[in-house]
């Protein structure tokens, strides 16, 4: 038998995986004590809309050493925030609403888009083989600036082979035209 969770039974699907959002909008206080409450709140809450970081870990070093990686939602609640009277001017679907998950800057986004996970493992999947492919470009420049670099001194030496033989011989006829043909040219 399939459970079904019963927050499911309440809400309607957003096509969006994971929990239901939950938006928060607050009011009261000036724009600066607000954007100071959403911190706290965001702050105070992590542990239910923090993403899991991933990264690839190879030779000792990891993707997220370069600042890389990707983030698991799965069991977290994605939660969004505005303040009241963004709301009035904008609307609910306007540019009013921060991701507090996201790094995503400073500007409040339409609520859709600030849902929109990011750093997803498919976007991770997609910068890593990016990655690879400009590494393997690389080593494929290299091994043929060494090739090259090889090559380079065999022509030098072939040169440098053909000269010695073309003075040999140049060397060779003067004798021979410095040389008397008979008696007489003595």
């Amino acid at each position: 038998m399939n459970t079904v969770p019963f927050w499911e039974t309440l809400c309607r699907r957003t096509g969006l995986a994971g929990l239901p959002p939950l938006a928060i909008v607050l009011t009261g206080a000036g724009p600066t004590a607000l954007e100071g409450r959403m911190r706290a709140v965001g702050r105070l809450s992590r542990e239910f809309w923090a993403g899991q970081e991933h990264a690839e870990y190879s030779y000792g070093t990891s993707d997220a050493d370069d600042g890389d990686f990707s983030l698991d939602f799965t069991a977290k609640v994605p939660l969004v925030m505005t303040t009241l009277h963004r709301l009035q001017q904008h609307g609910p679907m306007g540019p009013v609403w921060f991701r507090v998950a996201q790094e995503r800057g400073r500007e409040p986004e339409p609520l859709l888009q600030a849902l929109t996970d990011t750093h997803t493992a498919a976007e991770y999947r997609q910068r890593r083989n990016q990655r690879e492919r400009a590494a393997e470009a690389a080593e494929a420049q290299r091994q043929c600036r060494k090739a090259a670099e090889q090559q380079q001194p065999d022509e030098e030496w072939e040169r440098s082979e053909w000269f010695e033989k073309r003075k040999r011989k140049v060397k060779k006829l003067a004798r021979l035209w410095d040389e008397p043909k008979n008696a007489d040219e003595r």
